[in-house]
C-alpha cells in the first residue's frame, strides 16, 4: 500500500507479506528462491498467490522493474499474469509508455477503468454504507442533498464518503437530524469542491421536500473501493 518504498524495503515487505524467512527479507536471492518454492507448493494445492499493489501509479521505475522480474515466476504450464485498473481520481500518466518499461507493459494482460458513479449509483452507495452502519439513508439525507453530493464529488466513491461523513458531523453539530442541501453546500465549500448544474456556493439552497429514494437493487450497490 506504500509506493514509496526503496528496493530493499520492497523485498523486506514481500518476505513479510508472503510469510517467508528473515533471510528472504535481507536477500533478493533468498527471496526469489523461497518464493519459487512457496509458489510450487501452493499450485500443487490448487491455491493461487497474488501480489496486489495499490497506488501503483506512484511507483518508481526501479520498483516497477522489480515487479516485472517477479512476474517472471512461472512454469511451463502456468503463466504469471498482470492486471491493471485505473480509478477516475487517479492520473494514469504515460508511465508504462516509457521505453524502459515496455516489457512490463507487455505483461499487462487485463486492463480496466473504474468509472465514476452515476447519480443512482451514488445514492445506492450511500444507502449501502449507512445500512451497514445500522442507519437508514432516507431519514438522514434529503433527495436534494444526495443530488448535490453526487455533483460535488463527481461520482468518486472516496469523495462521496468524505462529503457524507463531514455532512453528518456538521448536521450533528447544528442539532439537525437530517442532512439537507445547505449542509452539503457548506461542506463542499470547505473542501473546495465545485460542481455544475447546481446552485452556486453563494446562492440559497433549494427547499427540502422529499427524502432521498435510497433502496437500490443488488446490482446497483458497489463495494467501498468503487468496483462493480
Amino acid at each position: 500500500m506504500n509506493p514509496t518504498l526503496t528496493r530493499a524495503e520492497f523485498v523486506e515487505m514481500l518476505s513479510v507479506r508472503f510469510g517467508l524467512s528473515r533471510e528472504a527479507g535481507k536477500s533478493k536471492t533468498a527471496l526469489l528462491q523461497e518464493l519459487e518454492t512457496v509458489l510450487r507448493e501452493r499450485r500443487a494445492q490448487g491455491r493461487i498467490m497474488a501480489l496486489v499493489i495499490d497506488e501503483a501509479q506512484s511507483l518508481s521505475g526501479e520498483l516497477l522493474e522489480e515487479i516485472r522480474l517477479l512476474a517472471n515466476s512461472e512454469t511451463a504450464t502456468r503463466k504469471a499474469a498482470a492486471a491493471g485498473a485505473r480509478r477516475p481520481d487517479r492520473v494514469a500518466g504515460p508511465v508504462l509508455n516509457e521505453p524502459a518499461l515496455r516489457q512490463l507493459k507487455q505483461r499487462v494482460t487485463l486492463r480496466c477503468e473504474i468509472a465514476p458513479f452515476t447519480q443512482q449509483e451514488t445514492a445506492g452507495y450511500i444507502a449501502h454504507r449507512l445500512r451497514a452502519a445500522g442507519g437508514e439513508a432516507a431519514k438522514l439525507f434529503s433527495r436534494e442533498a444526495v443530488t448535490l453530493i453526487h455533483d460535488r464529488s463527481g461520482g468518486i466513491p472516496r469523495t462521496v464518503s468524505v462529503l457524507c461523513d463531514n455532512a453528518l458531523l456538521t448536521a450533528f453539530g447544528l442539532g439537525r437530524a437530517r442532512v439537507d442541501s445547505s449542509i452539503v453546500l457548506e461542506v463542499a465549500r470547505d473542501f473546495d469542491l465545485g460542481g455544475a448544474g447546481v446552485p452556486g456556493m453563494g446562492e440559497a439552497a433549494p427547499q427540502e421536500d422529499e427524502p432521498a429514494p435510497m433502496e437500490p437493487s443488488a446490482q446497483d450497490v458497489p463495494d467501498e473501493g468503487g468496483s462493480r
